[in-house]
């Protein structure tokens, strides 16, 4: 199997609602502890997330979908 097709197979299979929870998770942490005024706890939650793979994919594969011109015409 090329190493693309393998790449295909794993994005398809991939736990899209564990990784979504596990972000999800990360992003009420931090809210959390900016409500509470917790700055530096707060900051690192947030570059936890924004380093995290999970985030990193989610994102890639929200691109497309959240795109407002991704059904125009000749494009």
């Amino acid at each position: 199997m090329s190493p693309d097709a393998r790449h295909r197979d794993e994005w398809q299979t991939m736990p899209w609602r564990t990784l979504e929870g596990s972000v999800f998770t990360l992003h009420r942490r931090s809210s959390h502890a900016t409500s509470r005024g917790e700055r530096p706890p707060a900051r690192r939650l947030q570059q936890l997330r924004a380093a995290s793979r999970r985030a990193q994919s989610l994102a890639v594969r929200r691109g497309p979908q959240a795109n407002k011109g991704n059904q125009t015409a000749g494009v």
